[in-house]
């Protein structure tokens, strides 16, 4: 099975305690008893690190919403992945497909590290 590994992109040092309910996806493996693993696919784009809370509807701009937008902010660059889960006792079908989904889509992007890049 092929689904979002978190509902947001990867998490900065610290939100996660904000966040931990985008993490919605994880849990639910965890609770079958289903191996899983996530694999970065892609980053983060310039067009595409907001989350406007203004096309929401009122009953739903919360601080879930307003942490989700602030994680958003400057978010460019940041890996943004997906999960595969398989039924119990299948680790190695998962090992598989992600063996298989990384040769697919190749990523080799780095974090916005300031000074990672000049390292490497």
């Amino acid at each position: 099975v092929l689904f979002p590994g978190l509902a947001l992109p990867a998490f900065r040092h610290g939100q996660s305690k904000e966040l931990n309910q985008a993490c919605s996806y994880t849990f639910l493996m965890n609770l079958l008893g289903w191996p899983a693993g996530s694999c970065p696919v892609t980053q983060v784009r310039q067009d595409e690190q907001s989350y406007p809370l203004e096309r929401l509807p009122a009953s739903q701009r919360d601080g879930m919403a307003r942490q989700c937008a602030e994680a958003m902010e400057g978010s460019a660059g940041l890996p943004v992945g997906v999960q595969l889960a398989a039924p119990p006792y299948e680790d190695e079908l998962v090992l598989y497909a992600m063996h298989e989904l990384q040769r697919a889509l190749p990523f080799d992007g780095l974090p916005p590290m300031e000074g990672l890049r000049a390292k490497l």
